[in-house]
């Protein structure tokens, strides 16, 4: 009995003592509206930058939600979100969390084309005759 006994509390503490947190922000915006989100990852000292694909092309979002999906079904929860306001745009920041054991679980499938920090993607100029407004 003392053997069982001491075999648990050996599992015990070994699942308790390895798990840290880790932290990232989600940067979104044209959310009012516009045809794809556009969406921005800051991991500390492990990136910062655009979603990009395995192939390193763009991961487009049609809406947030895509976005905090793609990351919750990476181990991520969101803890707080608020928004700032940047030449009268307002961008909304969400702060994530996930429990790792390891640093390499932080940026586990995740792609991000780097990018300058406080860079904002360039809007696309439309071409002639794409933006829908044919009166005139």
């Amino acid at each position: 009995m003392k053997n069982f006994l001491s075999i648990i509390i050996f599992f015990i503490s070994v699942s308790m003592q390895a798990q840290n947190t880790a932290y990232c922000e989600l940067e979104a915006g044209n959310f009012w509206g516009g045809r794809n989100v556009y969406v921005i990852l800051d991991l500390g000292s492990y990136g910062y930058g655009s979603f990009v694909d395995e192939q390193g092309r763009a991961r487009k979002f049609s809406g947030i939600i895509g976005a905090l999906n793609h990351m919750a079904s990476l181990g991520w929860r969101v803890l707080t979100v608020y928004p700032l306001t940047e030449n009268k745009k307002i961008y909304l920041h969400y702060l994530l969390e996930k429990t790792i054991t390891s640093e390499s679980q932080i940026t586990e499938g995740i792609y991000i084309k780097e990018r300058e920090r406080g860079t904002k993607p360039k809007k696309e100029k439309p071409s002639l005759g794409s933006t829908g407004d044919d009166i005139y």
